[in-house]
């Protein structure tokens, strides 16, 4: 474990019976009506060219930074999300972002000025952006589409829309601040709230666990877990942190991190009976998530940064030891195990081992207009104790010197060919295979040789 600030664990174990409404719910049995959309008009949109993480010295923890600095805009990250094609969105106020690891997009769409609390991709890549105050968005690659309601009553008022999951068979869940849950089942839009089983109709965060069940936080009553059609209903009398949820997430071995206004609980379900531990009650807990070496992270809203759990000992990362700021309003772990900690006015910072620097060739930052080459393209690459980082690209010989690309003299006759490959051989010569004119060799005391095939 990294380095960090070690924290005393508060827990108390709890086993208890949940109670189960009466009857048996299915969604499938609501009264669905047909959805359909308002468009909104075209979003502004800009796009920067990414060049590389922001970063610190003398840090011992692999931490790196997307903020002002590194081209950021959307710098308050309520929610991210990773879609098919690993490209991050996050949510702000009254805008979102779309990191693809060469380029940063923000998006500002009319009318979107509320704050976006979750963001998911369906089975059909169409994305979905949950607003508070501004309903249900959903982008379909062209447009922009407003989520018309079927009940009028709640086209008339600012539909708070907070979370969003979606279950095995494509089925989208969405919660409402005053209208229970909202279900989204292909071309089909229905909704359930108390008189269904849930204990109250403000929603505020929904999970659903590998084992199917739907989990539902409320915003002062506990949670509520449907189960084979039952529901099961948790609040502090029955172990929880606190009534208030803030985010529920998958944890280890299939327990379930719930985090609240005061504290986070471990819970572990299994047919109608849980146990509970909490932890942290003193702490507002915005989100939980467990990282590539089953270490749990808890996102801390109020000065605390990230608490980070390893076994019986927690640690914490602030600014010190690695985040941007000590204020975490989302967490996420990409498809890399890369962890992407969300601040509340300063960007987002990462954590991980499997990070890239995103470096364009034809960035006229990096390259004057004399050595800039044709295109961006890379082939080979080279970590050299002398030379440092050699890339063959179309245009020559690359290095990085101090994180800038440099054009660099070594093969002053390469500098319009294409370079497929780069090779240091053991006694000292440099290899170079160039596209139409063969291979370089370049020795210790300088000299050049080029060999062709015959």
């Amino acid at each position: 474990m990294s380095s960090g600030k070690a924290s005393q664990i508060l827990t108390v174990f709890f086993v208890v019976v949940a109670l189960a409404s009466q009857g048996q719910f299915d969604h499938n049995t609501l009264g669905y009506q047909t959805l359909s959309f308002d468009t909104l008009p075209t979003p502004l949109i800009t796009k920067k060219e990414f060049n590389r993480f922001g970063s610190k010295t003398g840090l011992r923890n692999n931490f790196k930074y997307l903020g002002a600095a590194e081209g950021f805009e959307n710098l308050k990250v309520l929610c991210m999300y990773q879609d098919d094609l690993e490209n991050i969105w996050m949510g702000g106020e009254g805008t979102f972002s779309k990191f693809t690891g060469r380029e940063i997009w923000h998006y500002t769409v009319e009318g979107t000025s509320k704050p976006f609390y979750a963001i998911i991709q369906d089975d059909e890549h169409n994305m979905w952006f949950c607003s508070n105050g501004g309903g249900i968005i959903k982008y379909d690659g062209s447009h922009f589409l407003k989520v018309i309601f079927p009940d009028s009553t709640m086209n008339q008022i600012d539909m708070g829309i907070l979370d969003v999951v979606k279950d095995s068979e494509g089925t989208l869940f969405f919660a409402s601040t005053s209208h229970g849950v909202l279900v989204i089942k292909g071309d089909q839009i229905a909704s359930f709230s108390v008189k269904e089983g849930l204990s109250h109709k403000t929603t505020v965060r929904l999970h659903i666990d590998p084992e199917e069940r739907l989990w539902v936080g409320y915003w002062t009553k506990g949670v509520s877990v449907l189960e084979f059609g039952v529901w099961h209903h948790f609040t502090v009398e029955s172990g929880l942190a606190h009534n208030l949820i803030n985010s529920i997430d998958d944890g280890l071995n299939g327990q379930v991190l719930v985090s609240t206004r005061y504290g986070a609980s471990v819970v572990h379900f299994e047919s109608g009976e849980v146990d509970i531990e909490t932890l942290l009650n003193d702490k507002d807990i915005a989100q939980a998530a467990v990282d590539r070496d089953n270490r749990i992270w808890f996102a801390v809203k109020r000065k605390h940064g990230c608490l980070v759990m390893d076994g019986d000992s927690i640690f914490e990362f602030n600014v010190d030891n690695g985040l941007v700021q000590e204020r975490a309003m989302s967490l996420m772990k990409d498809s890399r195990q890369n962890m992407w900690i969300g601040s509340f006015s300063k960007g987002v910072s990462l954590y991980g081992v499997d990070l890239f620097d995103h470096f364009n060739l034809n960035d006229e930052t990096k390259l004057n207009d004399e050595n800039k080459p044709e295109a961006g393209r890379s082939y080979g690459l080279l970590e050299d104790e002398e030379f440092g980082i050699l890339i063959g690209g179309n245009g020559g010989v690359h290095q990085i010197v101090n994180g800038d690309f440099v054009k660099t003299d070594l093969f002053p006759d390469l500098k319009d060919v294409e370079v497929y490959d780069i090779f240091r051989q053991s006694s000292g010569e440099l290899w170079v295979s160039a596209g139409g004119q063969g291979i370089f060799r370049k020795d210790q005391d300088g000299e050049i040789d080029l060999f062709t095939l015959p």
